[in-house]
């Protein structure tokens, strides 16, 4: 085998494992629970992980690249492994670049665990409410059943204040997931059976995109037909 289908090869092996791990990360990304909190523990993770594929490729350790692994030793060449540990480098950069909100993005242990934050982690005008949190029974069992996201939401009106701080990173959506699900159920309706369908008009994208799950009995029983009425005839 010549030298440049060599090289073609080896690179090729790296760039399906490389990509394979970039896919598993953006899957994380995917799907209607993910808030900002949670977006940036997945992106720090990966560049991490990334620094973590650089080192064991200098030490010629291959445990996450299963592909450049079934090659034989003298095939990879350390110049190759320095290529592509250069291009683990850009891709960190690059995803630091992109993800600059997400990188820089500080948040308070007390929105993950307020139970186990101290008071003084909290802004002055807060402190007042967040000792009430902090001595509410029913909060802390609460807590203790459900994710802290969820938690939030339940008690937002309760510790209002506490919320608006906590809102924003709880709720805010940080990729366009909705955005693709929604454009795939308008093709799934839009096909050539229905292509007469008006989305503006109609609610077939909404249950679509909605996770409600109606509650068929209650609806038939509002919609049951109704017993049979006496008529007086005269004759």
């Amino acid at each position: 085998m010549c030298i440049e289908l060599k090289l073609i090869r080896n690179y090729v092996a790296y760039l399906s494992d490389i990509f394979g791990k970039i896919n598993e990360n953006l899957l994380k990304l995917q799907g209607s629970n993910i808030s900002r909190i949670k977006a940036k523990g997945i992106i720090l993770s990966f560049i991490n992980k990334l620094k973590l594929f650089k080192n064991n490729l200098r030490r010629r350790e291959f445990h996450q690249f299963p592909s450049l692994q079934q090659l034989k030793e003298d095939m990879l060449k350390d110049s190759d492994l320095e290529t592509y540990c250069s291009h683990i480098d850009a891709l960190i950069e690059d995803m630091i670049m992109r993800f600059k909100d997400l990188y820089e993005l500080l948040i308070p242990d007390w929105i993950i665990n307020p139970f186990l934050s101290d008071v003084e982690s909290v802004s002055q005008n807060l402190k007042e409410q967040f000792i009430e949190l902090q001595n509410d029974c029913e909060a802390k069992i609460v807590f203790n059943q459900c994710d802290y996201d969820v938690f939030w939401v339940r008690f937002r009106h309760r510790y209002s204040l506490l919320w608006k701080e906590v809102k924003l990173p709880i709720v805010a959506f940080p990729s366009l997931y909705l955005v693709e699900k929604g454009f795939s159920a308008v093709t799934h309706i839009l096909k050539k059976s229905r292509n007469r369908l008006q989305i503006s008009q109609r609610r077939d994208l909404r249950l679509y995109l909605t996770k409600l799950e109606p509650n068929f009995t209650k609806i038939a029983q509002s919609h049951e037909a109704q017993g049979s009425h006496s008529f007086l005839f005269i004759f």
